[in-house]
């Protein structure tokens, strides 16, 4: 499990690469800035029109394999080999 801080960053270099060719035509960093918030606010709009809320509801969940529900539990085991020792440092 992340925070997505991989995203983020990748994203956000992104935006910097795509910036920098129109930075050199002429455009004024602040053009870039409410661009970059156009299209924000337009592909916000393009997603909650075109997403759908639901909810899995028993009997769905009663179709997935147990060993699919079970799997983030077995994944950890309750006592490990070597557990982590906090603070190894004399």
């Amino acid at each position: 499990m992340g925070d997505s801080t991989n995203l983020v960053l990748i994203f956000a270099g992104e935006l910097l690469k795509k910036a920098g060719p129109l930075l050199v035509m002429g455009l004024h960093p602040s053009e870039v800035i409410q661009g970059y918030e156009l299209a924000s606010i337009k592909a916000l709009a393009e997603l909650e029109s075109t997403s759908q809320s639901r909810t899995a509801t028993a009997p769905e969940c009663s179709r997935l394999p147990s060993a699919l529900l079970q799997s983030p539990i077995s994944a950890h085991p309750i006592h490990p080999v070597n557990p982590p020792i906090p603070n190894a440092r004399p």
